[in-house]
């Protein structure tokens, strides 16, 4: 559904003109199937292999903005030698711990108590609240990409998990590895819309 943004696809397209660029939406979201009760970090890093494995490149190079950037972290250290470079934007390896501050916290309590203040709002930080028409058509892209219930549901499951390193203990390597926590009890909200595409090289 990002497609539908001028401005992302703007950007998807230049990145067209140079790799062979394959975007999804995320689980639960998008044109994606919406009825899924499994939002876990595996079951989004599951989704990501099965993309790629339907590509068939001998390597890639992924990109990863903001939710997704936790499920390509974990992809390329599972799968290190077809991952050739990634790019990530506008995310963390443990997401619920970037937005930990007060600000994002009172911005994410509005899913609760406005959903349409809370898209309206978080589509203009994220595009900046000089981009008047192309905040206004990243809201609409939420709103079409993702319930309220599901955002909900989703960022419970980005706190209990996210990536973290670790040392190999057979060569003492660092690697990450998906990580679980505790239970959520903070507000439980999200946003997700595209989720990290591969971008098999096509030159």
């Amino acid at each position: 559904m990002e497609w539908e943004n001028p401005l992302l696809r703007s950007a998807y397209e230049q990145l067209g003109r140079r790799l062979t660029l394959i975007q999804y939406d995320g689980r639960g979201t998008g044109h994606s199937q919406r009825d899924v009760t499994d939002l876990s970090l595996a079951a989004m890093v599951s989704d990501l292999e099965a993309v790629v494995e339907q590509t068939e490149p001998k390597v890639t190079e992924l990109i990863g903005q903001y939710s997704s950037c936790p499920h390509v972290l974990a992809y390329a250290a599972r799968h290190p030698d077809r991952v050739n470079r990634i790019v990530l934007f506008g995310g963390a390896a443990r997401l619920w711990d970037a937005m930990s501050a007060p600000g994002t916290q009172a911005l994410l309590s509005l899913i609760e108590q406005d959903w349409n203040l809370f898209v309206d709002t978080a589509a203009h930080q994220w595009m900046g609240w000089s981009a008047v028409e192309a905040g206004r058509a990243t809201a609409e892209a939420f709103r079409g990409a993702v319930t309220p219930q599901m955002a909900r549901a989703s960022l419970q499951a980005r706190h209990r998990g996210g990536v973290s390193r670790r040392r190999h203990p057979a060569n003492g390597a660092r690697e990450s590895s998906g990580g679980q926590r505790g239970g959520c009890d903070g507000h439980p909200s999200g946003c997700q819309g595209g989720d990290a595409g591969a971008a098999p090289p096509g030159r």
